[in-house]
C-alpha cells in the first residue's frame, strides 16, 4: 500500500498548504482552514470542516494509526548506536579541544525533496 501516494491524490490541499508555508517562510505548525482551503470563503466554513474531518478520518482508519505510540529519544536508540556515539564523543574530547558547530536556528527541507 502506498499511503503517501494515496494521501497526495485524496488530499492535495494539505500538501499545497505545507508547500505554501515553505515558499512563504510562514512559520506555522498549525494551519488554519483558510491555509488549507484558500479558494473557499469564510461562508463555506462548514464545508471546510467537513473536508478536514474527512481527511482526519482517513488518517485514523489507516492500519498505521493503530500502532502503539513509541516515544522518541535516546531511550529508544539501539544500544550499539549509543555505544558508537559514546565512543565518538570520547574521540572528539581526546583529539579536539573544542568543537564549534555553526547551524541555523531552524533547519527546513523543501517538501519536493522528500519524493
Amino acid at each position: 500500500m502506498n499511503i503517501i501516494q494515496e494521501y497526495l491524490e485524496k488530499f492535495p490541499e494539505a500538501i499545497e498548504a505545507i508547500a505554501y508555508s515553505n515558499r512563504s517562510r510562514k512559520d506555522s505548525r498549525l494551519h488554519t482552514l483558510a491555509d488549507i482551503y484558500p479558494d473557499m470563503g469564510k461562508d463555506q466554513k462548514p464545508e471546510m470542516i467537513k473536508k478536514l474531518k474527512s481527511m482526519l478520518g482517513w488518517i485514523e482508519r489507516l492500519p498505521l494509526s493503530k500502532l502503539p505510540y513509541v516515544e522518541m529519544g535516546f531511550d529508544a536508540l539501539d544500544i550499539n548506536l549509543v555505544k558508537k556515539l559514546q565512543d565518538h564523543s570520547e574521540h572528539v574530547s581526546k583529539f579536539y579541544k573544542t568543537v564549534d558547530l555553526k547551524v541555523q536556528e531552524t533547519e527546513t527541507m523543501k517538501f519536493i525533496n522528500i519524493f
